[in-house]
């Protein structure tokens, strides 16, 4: 029964070494309102802290965050985050993973991103109605960034960070050097 744990758990940790992820997250200034996606343009999460009658609320639904990859309408139940200012850079940084391995062959892997940007957003229900309605959040609702029509207008500071997958150059724990080398980002 060990071994089979054994087997089971190195091939977990060998799966897992060489998959990729990436993450894009943006939140306005007080962080009342967040959204999380997998990537940049991707549906995805989104966490807006209000207060309404005084006491403390919290909303977590879909957001479709656009300009996205989908060309379809978001359902219903979803809200949708438009850019209504170009996307402002912030900071970059790029790098790959360079490897000599222990036979002393050479190889670039993994490719590695962080990229921060500014971006006003104006969050809607999917049907372009406001979010803070009676029927939804409450018209008397307070959050950062809501304007008079009952929507979020605001914002936001954005992280696209991530990592590609191996690519067939993979770091041994016999490898003569593992380090990352900065790269122009793309």
């Amino acid at each position: 029964m060990e071994k089979y744990f054994l087997l089971a758990a190195l091939l977990m940790a060998s799966v897992s070494a060489s998959a990729g992820s990436s993450s894009y997250v943006c939140k306005n200034q007080s962080g009342t309102v967040i959204m999380d996606a997998m990537a940049a343009g991707l549906d995805g999460i989104i966490n807006i802290y209000y207060e309404r009658i005084g006491k403390k609320h919290h909303y977590r639904g879909d957001v479709a965050i656009k300009p996205g990859y989908a060309k379809d309408t978001p359902p219903e139940n979803f809200l949708l985050a438009l850019p209504t200012t170009n996307i402002k850079k912030v900071s970059e940084k790029c790098e790959r993973m360079h490897v000599i391995q222990a036979d002393g062959t050479e190889c670039y892997g993994r490719e590695a991103w962080n990229i921060v940007t500014e971006v006003n957003y104006l969050i809607s229900a999917s049907n372009g109605n406001a979010v803070f309605t009676d029927e939804k959040l409450g018209a008397d609702s307070q959050v950062e960034g809501k304007t008079e029509q009952g929507y979020i207008h605001d914002r936001f500071s954005c992280l696209d960070a991530g990592v590609t997958t191996a690519g067939g150059c993979f770091a041994e724990q016999d490898s003569q050097l593992i380090e990352w080398v900065e790269i122009p980002c793309n």
